[in-house]
């Protein structure tokens, strides 16, 4: 229940709850109106107060700190794929100029070993998906302990 005034248009905080059946909250200008109308008692919602405001703040704290994660891990992340983009384009630009001194000389041989050594070298982009997907899932099972 919310702990706003229930008088439409009262956006004050309601301070007690009445004893009628259902219940209304009211700011104390509308609960005493409300009193002089029934015959019901005000009852002080301080301590229900108190106790939502501490779980809101500690919702708040947590989601403070899933954030402040979240960045430090994609940080991390990122720097692992600058990482591996300068090693990759390193390896192109390395076997970009083997190519051009095997395409001059034009050795057969040449020409396959690199072929099959050059497959071999480089990583699948499937298998940087992989690995992306499962630094998430342990990002999002991480974030179930806040």
């Amino acid at each position: 229940m919310s702990f706003v005034c229930q008088k439409k248009g009262c956006k004050e905080f309601s301070r007690d709850e009445c004893t009628c059946m259902l219940k209304h909250r009211f700011c104390p200008r509308h609960m005493e109106e409300h009193r002089n109308i029934s015959t019901c008692n005000a009852i002080s919602i301080k301590n229900e107060f108190e106790a939502t405001k501490k779980k809101c703040l500690k919702a708040k704290k947590m989601l403070a700190e899933q954030r402040k994660n979240l960045i430090k891990i994609s940080k991390e992340m990122i720097k692992k794929i600058n990482k591996m983009l300068k090693s990759g384009l390193k390896k192109i630009v390395e076997n970009e100029h083997i190519l051009k001194i095997i395409i001059e000389t034009y050795n057969k041989n040449q020409i396959d070993s690199f072929s099959q050594s050059f497959q071999s070298i480089f990583f699948s982009t499937e298998s940087l998906k992989e690995t992306v997907k499962k630094s998430i899932s342990l990002v999002n099972s991480d974030s179930k302990y806040y």
